[in-house]
């Protein structure tokens, strides 16, 4: 099997949309339309870490963050196999509720 690595842009991409809904919802839009063209991707191929790899305190975003984790399954609707809450890779998107820079008041109990 051929590595189906992200186009460079999709993690560009994915920091905008901390700050543009347009670029997150575009972003959205592309990652669920090159896995429904495919497959997942695994995730060697997204990059992804069990823990995210940024200091506590200084990152909320992880993978129970993202629009594309399922809680419940502990998977994701983009790569493949078990994924932890607490992990990250640089495909992840912000939920459409969650308010730019928001991780910034929970890092201060806010």
């Amino acid at each position: 099997m051929a590595l189906q690595l992200p186009p460079p842009a999709i993690p560009l991409r994915a920091a905008l949309s901390i700050v543009f809904p347009e670029v997150r919802a575009e972003t959205e839009a592309d990652l669920r339309a090159r896995v429904a063209q495919g497959r997942q991707y695994t995730k060697l191929e997204a990059g992804y870490f069990g823990i995210t790899p940024v200091p506590p305190g200084a990152w909320f975003y992880d993978c129970a963050d993202c629009v594309f984790f399922r809680s419940e399954a502990r998977t994701c609707e983009i790569v493949e196999g078990n994924i932890e809450p607490y992990g990250w890779c640089p495909l992840w998107v912000q939920r459409q509720d969650d308010p730019p820079f928001s991780w910034v008041a929970r890092a201060f109990g806010g």
